[in-house]
Protein backbone atom coordinates (compact mmCIF):
# COMPACT_ATOMS: atom_id res chain seq x y z
CA UNK A 1 0.00 0.00 0.00
CA UNK A 2 2.94 2.46 1.06
CA UNK A 3 4.57 1.72 -2.57
CA UNK A 4 1.22 2.28 -4.61
CA UNK A 5 0.84 5.49 -2.95
CA UNK A 6 4.34 6.81 -3.31
CA UNK A 7 4.43 5.82 -6.99
CA UNK A 8 1.07 7.58 -7.14
CA UNK A 9 2.16 10.75 -5.77
CA UNK A 10 5.65 10.49 -8.43
CA UNK A 11 3.23 10.14 -10.99
CA UNK A 12 1.30 12.95 -10.22
CA UNK A 13 4.31 15.09 -9.88
CA UNK A 14 5.47 13.88 -13.23
CA UNK A 15 2.18 15.22 -14.81
CA UNK A 16 2.43 18.60 -12.86
CA UNK A 17 5.93 19.17 -14.41
CA UNK A 18 5.18 18.26 -17.70
CA UNK A 19 1.94 20.61 -17.72
CA UNK A 20 4.16 23.38 -15.90
CA UNK A 21 6.84 23.09 -18.24
CA UNK A 22 4.92 22.59 -21.71
CA UNK A 23 2.41 25.56 -20.68
CA UNK A 24 5.20 28.08 -20.05
CA UNK A 25 7.18 27.46 -23.19
CA UNK A 26 4.38 28.86 -25.55
CA UNK A 27 3.19 32.51 -24.00
CA UNK A 28 0.56 34.87 -25.86
CA UNK A 29 2.76 38.24 -26.74
CA UNK A 30 0.39 40.20 -24.91
CA UNK A 31 1.33 38.46 -21.61
CA UNK A 32 5.36 38.91 -22.25
CA UNK A 33 4.27 42.49 -23.10
CA UNK A 34 2.72 42.79 -19.62
CA UNK A 35 5.30 41.30 -17.71
CA UNK A 36 8.02 43.80 -19.59
CA UNK A 37 5.48 46.46 -18.45
CA UNK A 38 6.01 45.23 -15.16
CA UNK A 39 9.63 45.57 -14.96
CA UNK A 40 11.28 48.28 -13.72
CA UNK A 41 14.75 50.25 -13.11
CA UNK A 42 16.09 52.52 -10.74
CA UNK A 43 13.89 52.29 -7.95
CA UNK A 44 13.54 55.43 -5.38
CA UNK A 45 11.09 55.41 -3.13
CA UNK A 46 9.73 57.31 0.12
CA UNK A 47 7.50 57.38 2.89
CA UNK A 48 6.43 59.99 4.66
CA UNK A 49 4.10 59.92 7.98
CA UNK A 50 2.74 62.92 9.00
CA UNK A 51 4.45 65.33 6.45
CA UNK A 52 7.76 63.55 7.77
CA UNK A 53 9.87 61.62 5.91
CA UNK A 54 10.38 57.78 7.72
CA UNK A 55 12.85 56.17 5.08
CA UNK A 56 14.00 55.63 1.07
CA UNK A 57 14.20 52.69 -0.18
CA UNK A 58 16.11 52.13 -3.25
CA UNK A 59 17.04 49.45 -6.03
CA UNK A 60 18.33 48.67 -9.20
CA UNK A 61 15.57 46.97 -10.45
CA UNK A 62 12.45 45.13 -9.72
CA UNK A 63 8.94 44.42 -10.67
CA UNK A 64 5.98 45.56 -9.62
CA UNK A 65 3.57 42.70 -7.98
CA UNK A 66 0.06 43.86 -9.02
CA UNK A 67 -1.91 47.05 -8.29
CA UNK A 68 -1.88 47.22 -4.61
CA UNK A 69 1.54 48.84 -4.80
CA UNK A 70 3.53 45.69 -4.21
CA UNK A 71 7.26 45.14 -5.77
CA UNK A 72 9.95 42.89 -5.52
CA UNK A 73 13.19 44.19 -5.52
CA UNK A 74 16.88 43.43 -6.20
CA UNK A 75 19.30 44.67 -4.11
CA UNK A 76 17.44 47.50 -2.03
CA UNK A 77 18.94 49.36 0.29
CA UNK A 78 16.53 50.99 2.94
CA UNK A 79 17.63 54.07 4.70
CA UNK A 80 16.01 55.03 8.12
CA UNK A 81 15.65 58.89 7.96
CA UNK A 82 13.50 59.84 11.31
CA UNK A 83 15.50 59.07 14.35
CA UNK A 84 18.70 57.18 14.68
CA UNK A 85 20.17 56.22 11.30
CA UNK A 86 19.72 52.60 9.96
CA UNK A 87 20.63 51.40 7.01
CA UNK A 88 19.21 47.81 5.88
CA UNK A 89 20.66 46.32 2.56
CA UNK A 90 19.86 42.46 1.12
CA UNK A 91 19.82 40.21 -2.45
CA UNK A 92 15.75 41.40 -2.34
CA UNK A 93 12.96 42.41 -0.65
CA UNK A 94 8.96 42.32 -1.25
CA UNK A 95 7.80 45.92 -0.67
CA UNK A 96 3.92 46.70 0.26
CA UNK A 97 2.32 49.47 2.17
CA UNK A 98 2.73 47.55 5.41
CA UNK A 99 5.64 45.72 5.58
CA UNK A 100 8.93 45.35 3.69
CA UNK A 101 10.38 41.49 3.81
CA UNK A 102 14.31 41.81 3.16
CA UNK A 103 15.53 38.29 2.15
CA UNK A 104 18.81 36.94 1.34
CA UNK A 105 22.46 38.34 2.98
CA UNK A 106 20.10 40.96 5.17
CA UNK A 107 22.84 43.52 6.64
CA UNK A 108 21.58 46.16 9.43
CA UNK A 109 24.06 48.52 9.96
CA UNK A 110 23.07 51.26 13.03
CA UNK A 111 24.76 54.56 13.37
CA UNK A 112 27.04 53.64 16.28
CA UNK A 113 29.18 51.19 13.99
CA UNK A 114 27.04 47.67 15.13
CA UNK A 115 26.24 45.16 12.41
CA UNK A 116 23.48 42.76 12.59
CA UNK A 117 23.87 40.03 9.87
CA UNK A 118 21.01 37.22 9.38
CA UNK A 119 19.67 35.58 6.03
CA UNK A 120 15.51 37.09 6.36
CA UNK A 121 13.76 40.10 8.27
CA UNK A 122 10.35 41.51 8.28
CA UNK A 123 9.81 45.42 8.87
CA UNK A 124 6.48 46.57 9.70
CA UNK A 125 6.35 50.04 8.24
CA UNK A 126 3.49 51.41 10.53
CA UNK A 127 4.50 50.38 13.55
CA UNK A 128 8.95 50.78 13.07
CA UNK A 129 9.36 47.31 14.08
CA UNK A 130 10.84 43.93 12.70
CA UNK A 131 11.17 40.42 13.17
CA UNK A 132 13.39 37.50 12.05
CA UNK A 133 13.44 33.95 13.34
CA UNK A 134 16.39 33.09 11.32
CA UNK A 135 19.71 33.41 13.15
CA UNK A 136 21.82 36.59 13.75
CA UNK A 137 24.90 37.55 14.37
CA UNK A 138 25.78 41.18 15.74
CA UNK A 139 28.71 42.55 15.81
CA UNK A 140 30.34 46.16 17.13
CA UNK A 141 34.22 46.46 17.31
CA UNK A 142 35.40 43.47 18.15
CA UNK A 143 32.61 41.89 20.19
CA UNK A 144 30.31 39.34 18.75
CA UNK A 145 27.19 37.92 19.66
CA UNK A 146 24.88 35.49 18.51
CA UNK A 147 21.31 34.07 18.99
CA UNK A 148 18.09 32.85 16.65
CA UNK A 149 15.37 35.44 15.90
CA UNK A 150 13.82 38.52 17.47
CA UNK A 151 11.87 41.03 17.60
CA UNK A 152 12.42 44.67 17.62
CA UNK A 153 10.72 48.03 18.41
CA UNK A 154 11.04 51.36 18.03
CA UNK A 155 13.29 51.05 15.05
CA UNK A 156 15.64 48.63 16.61
CA UNK A 157 15.56 50.46 20.08
CA UNK A 158 14.57 47.47 21.87
CA UNK A 159 15.26 44.38 21.24
CA UNK A 160 13.90 40.91 22.49
CA UNK A 161 15.70 37.39 21.52
CA UNK A 162 13.59 34.50 20.86
CA UNK A 163 16.33 32.04 22.29
CA UNK A 164 20.01 31.73 23.67
CA UNK A 165 22.59 34.64 23.47
CA UNK A 166 26.29 33.77 23.06
CA UNK A 167 28.70 36.52 23.62
CA UNK A 168 32.02 36.27 22.20
CA UNK A 169 35.03 38.57 21.82
CA UNK A 170 37.98 38.07 18.83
Amino acid sequence: MIFTTKCGKIFLFSIFIFLLFSCSSERPDDFIQSDREKSVIDIFMKSFKEKELQFTLKAEKGFSLDSSDGYILFCPVYRRERGDSIVICSDSCMSSKEEIIFMGNVIVEFEDSMVLYTNSLVYFIDTDSSITEDSILIEKSSNKMKSKGFVGSSGFGKIKFLSKVVLYDE
